[in-house]
């Protein structure tokens, strides 16, 4: 950061603050309630990150900034007419001005900037660009300030899941609570509070494996995206598997694909097409060669007479009905089937409902055992967990027959539910079958009557005209011919998309399990340990007493502290929080948020080498940590900025030796935000 400059005009006034921060620590030094913390809060509001306080939009600006301003306490207020907030910031390229309303100035979603390329000193031009905030695609679109914001810190926002199943950015609302410890809620955990609001899964892990750019962290992203990729590759396997059948319409059969993908299949993808002929399934390719060689057959017949061929006629008719009489009593044999099929699958459903309900309650019957209840024990006792009635004996009463156990119940129960999931998943296999079935029956019954009609109506023509059955029937042949030809060509092109799907999803699983049992790697777990040393010692160095500061250990899973402790022959691992004392607390925050920084930034990590503490000296903290924070603060600041803001009476022992040793006093003697002469500064261009 370079600058801040604060604004707020009355009717006749205007106020105003200016805050230069150089490299290194910058100490902004005033009374208690001068506006210390309006200064740091400024910085949330111009960089637009109030989120990160909670959902509410609030503007986290006091009244001086929103409402009413005085120049000196206990005198009359004037009504704030305008005000906004500008913030300078650089990188190694640029540096833009960012300004933002309050009150009577242009909507607080409107962010005003100003960038100028190259250095202060040597700058080539000035781009002026407006950009919105706080509505869909702020983080996403060309438009948004965050996603220029993080472009211009150097950030490359990972996507990150969500509880709902979605995927976010990793929002700068959600990482910046681990470089700015604000006043108010900032203190009460150790790493953040970072907000919840945006349903981000294990969120401190991510934003630590973000800023320390640790590689597991990467692994972790590509796991997550292969997961991703495999879990719609998945889903379009079950697609093709109804598309298969679907494709091959009424009087078409077609092998189902499997469950799940194999090599054989991607090596060799095939898929046996059968079509209903003379009430029997056949491969399509012995049905077409079939209809080929008819058609053929008749194409080379010459047109008949229809006395010529009565008598055939009368005999392929008589066929026919008999033929239909057969299909029509076939087709109510498979109805009668199918509807006894669907009894039983809702009655194996039920036996499933009921099994699921009986898993439960002797589920929860063992739970509550465990936990000393006397429920928990009826089993046992022969006593059943539901109903609680005696159980010498089960069916038959002459045989007595002791109650099993409850985790022998629930293995029994469990081995049912498996039988009957295998049987409702055969019976539906066979209530598809059957539907294929009745389709390509009706499908055959609606031909035979065509056909039927035909040779009626071929019957009572003139003997001497030509008869049309034979043009009939090669338009038919023809017909089915190109019916069965459109099957196998879809057939063929589903097959390609499956063999496709097929091997990218093998290949999506076997890098999701190489991938699976990653570890840290050798650079991950040496910044792991240098933040780790880094903690440790600097706890030490600020008087951290609760116990030693060498006991002080880190999480594997979302790196907060932690200390091992052994319980009933156990080695637990108990998060550093309520155990410790408050001053302890905020000392650990101080040294955690300083490791990180120093462990984090270029070219290491993604830290941006800036930490803001609003009002450091927390819990009475004793003047001797105080002054060693500040001197850790000044040193590790070097690689970077750290900006706090304290009392000037909880500094004034050791602030004078903190500014001798390289830091950055702004000292304010009143109330941060002072009456400058004139009124034209809100008039002027904001980056004149």
């Amino acid at each position: 950061m370079v600058e801040l400059n604060l604004v707020s005009r009355t009717a006749s006034q205007v106020y105003s603050a200016h805050i230069p921060f150089l490299p290194g620590l910058n100490v902004v030094l005033a009374p208690n309630s001068a506006g210390k913390s309006t200064c740091l809060q400024a910085i949330i509001y111009a960089l637009g990150l109030e989120r990160m306080l909670g959902p509410r939009l609030e503007v986290p600006l006091p009244h001086a900034m929103r409402e009413k301003i005085h120049a000196v306490p206990d005198t009359p207020y004037e009504a704030v007419v305008e005000s906004f907030v500008e913030l300078t910031i650089e990188n190694t390229a640029a540096r833009v001005r960012i300004r933002r309303d309050i009150v009577g100035g242009t909507d607080r979603k409107l962010m005003r900037t100003a960038l100028v390329s190259g250095t202060s000193d040597d700058f080539q031009s000035v781009t002026e660009r407006d950009f919105f905030l706080h509505d869909g695609g702020s983080a996403r679109r060309d438009a948004g300030f965050h996603r220029f914001l993080a472009k211009f810190v150097g950030w490359s926002l990972p996507m990150v899941p969500q509880f709902d199943g979605g995927e976010v950015p990793l929002y700068l609302e959600v990482i910046f609570p681990l470089l700015f410890v604000e006043q108010k809620r900032g203190w009460s955990a150790i790493q953040g509070p970072l907000p919840t609001m945006f349903g981000i899964q294990d969120v401190n892990r991510r934003v630590l494996e973000f800023l320390l750019d640790l590689q597991i962290g990467h692994l972790r992203r590509k796991h997550a995206e292969l997961r991703t990729v495999v879990a719609q590759l998945q889903q379009r396997w079950k697609e093709l598997r109804k598309e298969a059948i679907e494709r091959g319409g009424p009087g078409t059969r077609v092998t189902i694909l499997e469950d799940e993908p194999t090599q054989e299949f991607v090596d060799d993808p095939r898929l046996n097409v059968e079509t209903f002929s003379d009430q029997e399934w056949v491969p399509l390719e012995v049905d077409l060669d079939e209809t080929r060689k008819e058609l053929a057959l008749r194409e080379a017949q010459e047109l008949p007479q229809t006395e010529t061929v009565a008598a055939e006629l009368e005999t392929e008719l008589s066929k026919k009905r008999s033929i239909l009489e057969d299909l029509t009593a076939n087709m109510e044999v498979l109805r009668q089937e199918w509807m006894a099929n669907r009894d039983d699958v809702e009655a194996i459903l039920q036996r499933i409902s009921t099994l699921q309900t009986d898993l439960s309650r002797n589920q929860d019957a063992k739970k509550l055992r465990r936990l000393g209840s006397i429920l928990g024990s009826a089993a046992d006792e022969h006593k059943c967990p539901t109903c609680h009635q005696h159980l010498d004996a089960e069916l038959l009463p002459t045989v007595p027959v002791r109650a099993m156990a409850l985790e022998e119940n629930i293995s029994f129960i469990k081995s049912q539910l498996d039988l009957y999931k295998v049987s409702l998943s055969v019976s539906r296999t066979q209530q598809g079958d059957m539907d294929r079935r009745y389709a390509a029956i009706s499908t055959q019954v609606a031909e035979i009557r065509q056909r039927i009609r035909e040779l009626r109506q071929a019957l009572v023509q003139p003997s001497s005209a030509p008869s049309r059955t034979l043009i009939e029937r090669i338009v038919r042949l023809q017909s089915r011919i190109d019916r069965l030809t459109a099957v196998r060509g879809s057939i063929d092109a589903l097959l390609d998309e499956a063999r496709s799907v097929a091997r990218r999803l093998l290949q999506a699983r076997a890098e999701v399990t190489a991938l699976k049992h990653q570890d840290l790697g050798a650079d991950d777990k040496n910044k792991l340990d240098t933040l780790l040393k880094i903690i440790r010692e600097q706890c030490r160095i600020f008087g951290f007493k609760s116990y030693s500061p060498s006991e002080i250990e880190l999480s594997d899973d979302n790196f907060r502290p932690i200390r091992e402790v052994e319980e009933n022959g156990e080695v637990r691992q108990r998060e550093l929080g309520f155990e410790l004392s408050a001053s302890d607390g905020i000392r650990l925050k101080w040294a955690y948020y300083l490791a990180l920084m120093a462990v984090a930034v270029a070219p290491r990590g993604e830290h941006p080498g800036l930490v803001i503490f609003d009002e450091p000296g927390q819990q009475a903290m004793e003047a001797d940590s105080l002054r060693a924070f500040f001197m850790c603060a000044a040193a590790i600041g070097k690689k970077g900025q750290v900006i706090t803001a304290i009392t000037t009476e909880k500094a004034e022992s050791f602030i004078d030796e903190v500014e001798a040793n390289g830091a950055h006093v702004k000292r304010f003697d009143g109330l941060v935000l002072q009456p400058v002469d004139g009124t034209s500064r809100l008039n002027e261009s904001l980056f004149d």
